[in-house]
């Protein structure tokens, strides 16, 4: 039989589903929440250590392996240094909470 992907949840189109629209493009107030992974460390690591850390996720990011491991499970994978991090977190969290906010529970 024949497949038809009705919406994707995301904030861009899906390569592989072109043809899907997002929620904001059929007039839908729905966002996508993303799954967010990071790492983290002891608030005084010393900075050598720090930067190693750093280094090395940066560099597994890019391994053809892992890069290929991500597209056949179909994980979006968007590096991002500290900073970027800490940023993008903050605002998922912003976004989560004025979700949350719209629950309304009966009891």
């Amino acid at each position: 039989g024949k497949l038809r992907i009705l919406l994707v949840f995301s904030h861009k189109r899906d390569p592989m589903f072109p043809q899907a629209p997002l929620p904001k493009e059929v007039g839908l107030d729905i966002s996508a929440l993303p799954i967010v992974r990071g790492a983290m460390a002891p608030p005084k690591l010393p900075f050598p250590l720090a930067k190693l850390w750093r280094e090395a996720f940066a560099k597994a990011v890019k391994e053809p392996e892992f890069l290929n491991w991500a597209k056949r499970a179909r994980v979006e994978i968007t590096p991002m240094d500290h900073e970027e991090f800490l940023k993008y977190t903050l605002g998922v969290e912003k976004e989560v909470m004025k979700y949350l906010s719209k629950i309304e529970i009966k009891k």
